[in-house]
């Protein structure tokens, strides 16, 4: 099979795969793309180009969008993520009353140090905030912020989280590595 993405429309800009599966990564600005494809047999015959138009902007944006300052000045459960409809999607009808863009769960894996946590979110939402604190078991957050306060980690020590929102159906809506950085004060 060979891909071309539409940034370019010379033959040479097609980039041959045995791979049959192409991945698009979402975000939030508006990602619209189209993917060309053909199907070139084992004698290297080559089919005609069939294409794919798609919308990859995620539904739903956060806040932060970046990196995640937490300062010593608050307590530690005072800091939320906040999500929200994404303002760049492009079918907002559809954003805000379809039911597969509501979210109803939050998966969060931390890598090989702490088992992956789920928890529900009390209503079904594509609008809301969750205290940090959830998306770390035991708590861990607030070890992690109570070492920072008392210099016992790093002054740049890293907090991270890989987080899944998901609808009913089970489905990712969208994902979010949550980078947690402590800071002393502003």
């Amino acid at each position: 099979m060979e891909i071309k993405k539409d940034t370019g429309t010379s033959s040479t800009d097609w980039s041959q795969s045995l791979n049959s599966t192409f991945n698009i990564a979402p975000l939030e600005k508006s990602n619209k793309m189209t993917v060309y494809m053909r199907v070139i047999n084992a004698e290297g015959i080559k089919d005609d180009p069939i294409y794919l138009s798609i919308d990859a902007t995620t539904p739903i944006v956060f806040e932060p969008s970046g990196v995640y300052y937490v300062y010593g000045t608050s307590s530690y459960s005072s800091y939320r993520l906040t999500f929200r409809p994404n303002p760049q999607y492009e079918d907002q009808e559809a954003l805000n009353n379809d039911e597969q863009f509501q979210v109803v769960a939050v998966e969060s894996n931390q890598g090989s140090r702490q088992p992956k946590l789920g928890f529900y979110i009390d209503t079904p939402s594509i609008n809301s905030s969750i205290h940090l604190e959830n998306f770390w078991a035991d708590s861990y957050f607030e070890n992690w912020y109570r070492n920072c306060m008392t210099n016992r980690s790093g002054p740049n020590s890293d907090l991270l989280a890989q987080l899944y929102f998901k609808n009913k159906f089970g489905r990712i809506i969208a994902y979010r590595t949550l980078r947690c950085v402590f800071r002393k004060s502003f």
